[in-house]
């Protein structure tokens, strides 16, 4: 229920992120709140314990909670009720939190009869009083009843809610993408599920409020995706504004940046062959095209004055504008520039190929330049991920390199390359330890 494995592939490892190790403190609380290994002890006909019953558990309120519902009940709504408590007491809070927790069960076991935590013992021969179930269960409502009192307003509709209810959360947004589809959903909100629920409310404009308000559980249960799960959802970062042009002019504003993107004719050649501030390689035009230049050009302007202009596509007089999927964003990718970077991304074609990328950036001295990282395989692009949910965004994508280096292109795996954006420049930080976990997921 507390718990977190070290093992990122366990099938039955709670919803969390992947990246917050055991400690030994931890693992020591573990025990003295009965849960003995991490993971989620439901199934489809019964509803609790918050921890696994099978294999049988050697720790005697362990063992007594699995075979009793009534207890197994009263245990799964306890855990809510802390988790819930547990959030909105904050980090500063936590810690004198789980001290009293740990106080109650020792407390708990004693004056019910059974025998304290003993992590090299077999208790499972221990013989019990008759009334310990019924005495830990009233223990443990008492204790959820104590909790709730402290409780109000979206974490107090969060505890009260059936488990039942709560697993049906958790599986709506593993089904939507925010969730791993391999994480096991058990009715208790850590760290995962707290993270995954954060990042909804905020792709769905609710309040981040990080708990299941009666409101948000009714949205999200009625939520249909209409489109595969996002892998990433839970690391995505929103972005502060966008466009996607299709032949027509279109503007994005973010407080006093503006980006535009329209079709522009020149006569000149020279306008095409050497655009100024050129950036996207995107040449849709040939020869006989180029008595006049048709280019698709991306203008920004701080305050009213333009500060940069580049030629993000050379047209030919049958080019499909859709076809090569041109977006702008505005992202905040450099924390050290006064005003955030956009990012203007363009399909170049081609059976294997390419995603051209190029950020507008504003340098030490205030002038603007483009700056591209070159084509990137597939019709996607950058994704743009904060994986240390620290609000540091950083840009993954995968090493082209290795398509075609060992076997042909179908048979190629290209592994994940993680970017950071900073001083104009891409700086491989792939090999940074706190994105080892995030890159094993993805093996």
């Amino acid at each position: 229920m507390v718990g977190q494995s070290t093992n990122l592939r366990r099938p039955n490892r709670r919803v969390r992120l992947p990246f917050r190790p055991v400690s030994l403190s931890r693992a020591t609380v573990l025990l003295a709140l009965t849960v003995l290994v991490p993971g989620a002890g439901t199934s489809a006909s019964t509803v609790g314990p918050s921890f696994p019953c099978t294999p049988a558990p050697v720790d005697a309120l362990s063992r007594l909670t699995c075979s009793n519902e009534v207890l197994s009940s009263s245990e799964i709504r306890l855990v809510q009720t802390y988790y819930a408590l547990r959030q909105l007491v904050g980090a500063d809070g936590q810690k004198p939190l789980k001290s009293k927790f740990l106080s109650f069960m020792v407390s708990t076991r004693r004056i019910c009869g059974l025998p304290p935590v003993e992590p090299s013992r077999d208790q499972s021969q221990v013989p019990l009083p008759a009334n310990a179930a019924t005495c830990v269960a009233a223990a443990f409502d008492a204790q959820r009843t104590a909790w709730a009192g402290s409780l109000s307003g979206p974490a107090a509709e969060e505890a009260a809610r059936a488990p039942e209810q709560n697993i049906a959360l958790q599986g709506r947004l593993q089904h939507l993408g925010f969730i791993p589809t391999d994480a096991a959903n058990d009715g208790v909100f850590g760290t995962g599920t707290r993270t995954a629920l954060l990042a909804w409310q905020r792709a769905n404009g609710r309040g981040e409020t990080s708990f299941f308000s009666d409101k948000d559980a009714s949205v999200l249960l009625a939520a249909v995706p209409s489109k595969p799960p996002d892998p990433f959802a839970m690391w995505r970062v929103k972005p502060l504004a966008k466009m996607e042009y299709h032949g027509e002019p279109v503007t994005v504003a973010y407080n006093n940046l503006r980006v535009s993107l329209n079709t522009e004719t020149s006569p000149a050649r020279v306008a095409c062959e050497a655009p100024s501030g050129g950036m996207l390689s995107l040449n849709e035009a040939r020869d006989e095209d180029r008595g006049t230049c048709r280019a698709v050009v991306a203008r920004a302007s701080v305050d009213g004055k333009e500060v940069l202009a580049g030629t993000v596509a050379i047209l030919g007089n049958e080019t499909n504008i859709d076809g090569l999927l041109i977006k702008a964003t505005i992202l905040r990718l450099d924390t050290a520039t006064a005003l955030p970077q956009v990012v203007i991304t363009g399909y170049s074609g081609g059976a294997h190929c390419c995603t051209v990328t190029a950020i507008a950036t504003s340098g030490a001295a205030g002038a603007w330049q483009f700056v591209s990282q070159g084509e990137i395989d597939g019709d996607v692009g950058f994704n743009f991920l904060d994986l240390s949910h620290d609000g540091a965004t950083v840009l993954v994508d995968y090493a082209a390199g290795f398509n075609y280096a060992f076997s042909s292109y179908a048979g190629s795996f290209a592994p994940t390359e993680i970017w950071k954006f900073t001083g104009g420049k891409f700086e491989d930080v792939t090999r940074d330890p706190r994105y080892h976990d995030f890159l094993l997921l993805q093996l």
